[in-house]
């Protein structure tokens, strides 16, 4: 019997209350599960359903301010449950719903993904964050100083947490800073591994608005276009496509999440159409380079 076929019919629920980027940035995910086999429900705020509610692969959405909301969990006998939230809130929620229980915390989110499957699951199925996901680890091993100690103890700290592997988390990071060293990358820039991408990305920007003249791509971008432009004023290094700015403006807003530093009504509104754009150009790149 087939993975999918072992999930058939089988119910898990995913919970994620707010806010709008980070239900996001769940998408990944909820098509995972749905492909393999499960009925994929979801709980958030109703002011941030809109985020998640006309995604294809979710069976079924539930608000957490709806009335009898624990009542109507209980009755739908979880296989299980993936806590994307992780608070006393969600914990209230979720306890007593599943015997089996994940708790993911968002930042870790995409490179269990990338980990737990052994192919780059991330890179099919967001390409955008994959690459961003990317630069985070290189600015991970450069905080670190590449000591090979304080990276094995990163690593075994992280498969204890998202229970991976060990071995192949050593691996992975070992390999990303001995590549960095190889091709001097010590104190900024990107490897060929990382950089690879993007260029494809590049490319396929051309494709999306010319060849393949896509209209929703193309109302995408020029929605970002006043946020671009005011990210290319600002920025001291000499970017020479739109889409290295794109990746450059969003790592910037990731860092300022991460953070949590504030950010203007104005400004985030920009980024909104940032990542609309980013979302576009991630299912071109599963359209073109995938057949989905």
């Amino acid at each position: 019997m087939d993975k999918v076929s072992r999930n058939e019919g089988k119910k898990v629920l995913i919970i994620r209350f707010s806010a709008i980027g980070d239900i996001v940035l769940t998408s990944p995910i909820v098509r995972t599960l749905k492909k393999s086999g499960y009925n994929v429900h979801f709980l958030v705020k109703t002011k941030f359903k809109s985020a998640i509610e006309n995604n294809r692969y979710l069976d079924k959405l539930y608000c957490l301010e709806e009335p009898s909301l624990k009542e109507s969990l209980l009755s739908e006998n979880y296989a299980q449950i993936i806590d994307l939230q992780n608070n006393l809130k969600s914990f209230k929620l979720r306890r007593g719903l599943s015997s089996n229980t994940k708790i993911v915390n968002k930042e870790n989110l995409k490179k269990l993904l990338l980990v737990r499957t052994g192919v780059d699951l991330l890179k099919k199925e967001h390409i955008v964050e994959y690459i961003l996901f990317l630069w985070q680890i290189e600015d991970l091993i450069r905080a670190s100083n590449f000591t090979p100690e304080i990276l094995e103890h990163w690593a075994d700290e992280t498969a204890h947490r998202e229970d991976t592997n060990p071995d192949k988390e050593k691996d992975w990071i070992v390999s990303i800073a001995k590549e960095m060293r190889e091709q001097g990358k010590e104190e900024s820039g990107h490897v060929s591994t990382v950089n690879e991408p993007v260029v494809e990305l590049a490319h396929l920007h051309e494709m999306l608005l010319g060849p393949l003249d896509d209209l929703r791509y193309k109302e995408a971008f020029e929605a970002a276009d006043s946020m671009l432009q005011d990210l290319v004023a600002k920025q001291k290094e000499d970017v020479s496509h739109p889409v290295e700015q794109l990746l450059i403006g969003l790592y910037g807003w990731l860092l300022l999440r991460m953070k949590k530093q504030s950010i203007s009504p104005e400004t985030e509104s920009g980024f909104v159409a940032l990542r609309n754009w980013a979302n576009e150009l991630a299912k071109g790149h599963l359209r073109v380079y995938y057949s989905e």
